[in-house]
């Protein structure tokens, strides 16, 4: 009987297996790098509010008032009117986003 030629070709080596193990690793690391940093970035007190009460204006068809403090010198709480529309009317508000305007907008020369 002839005996089996054994092809040395066939198959994978132990270093080619820990090759691809290591570039598996390091893809899923940058992959859940990239999906941690998708979440939200945390926004202020302040502007969660904004956003909910111009959330609830637009959802309910009414529109909303709410008490906002307004921070920096000579500034005291102010009302802020959110329509259905989606517009927010009061001092220091964006009136079609609904974002807070930065220190320089509001200043008056």
């Amino acid at each position: 009987m002839r005996s089996a030629r054994v092809d040395r070709r066939a198959g994978v080596t132990l270093a080619e297996l820990l090759v691809v193990i290591v570039i598996l690793g390091l893809t899923a690391g940058v992959a859940g790098m990239a999906v941690s940093a998708l979440r939200a970035p945390p926004e202020s007190d302040l502007a969660g509010t904004i956003r909910r009460q111009r959330a609830a204006a637009i959802r309910l068809g009414v529109p909303q008032m709410a008490l906002i403090p307004l921070d920096g010198p000579e500034r005291s709480p102010t009302v802020i009117r959110f329509l259905p529309d989606g517009r927010v009317l009061g001092p220091g508000i964006d009136p079609w986003t609904g974002a807070l305007r930065l220190a320089k907008e509001d200043s008056t020369p």
